[in-house]
């Protein structure tokens, strides 16, 4: 049975099969943004969010401070997704989710 995998001879003589190198992989990224405080939670693009945020909730994104925190991240064979909130100190506090989503195309 021929090998599939290229073969490397060490200068011990030792032979060792090496796998192929990967083939490079392309990503397809997605950001979804949602605000956690407002009941409807409907998915926003970041300009929607940050609208939003300035007309809804009067938060200068620019000036109010806040803590993103990572919520989960998860790896798959073909991508992963990863999850923050993000709270702004304001009065009262706002609480944003931030998806970001990764799959190899």
């Amino acid at each position: 049975m021929k090998n599939q995998y290229p073969v490397l001879v060490k200068s011990s003589g030792v032979v060792q099969t090496t796998p192929e190198k990967p083939k490079p992989t392309h990503m397809m990224y997605s950001m979804a943004y949602f605000c956690e405080t407002c009941a409807d939670r409907i998915q926003m693009t970041i300009s929607e969010m940050i609208t939003h945020l300035q007309e809804k909730h009067g938060i200068d994104t620019a000036k109010v401070p806040g803590t993103r925190e990572e919520v989960i991240h998860l790896d798959f064979d073909d991508g992963f997704t990863t999850t923050w909130s993000m709270e702004f100190h304001s009065e009262p506090p706002v609480v944003i989710r931030i998806i970001q989503s990764g799959v190899k195309e």
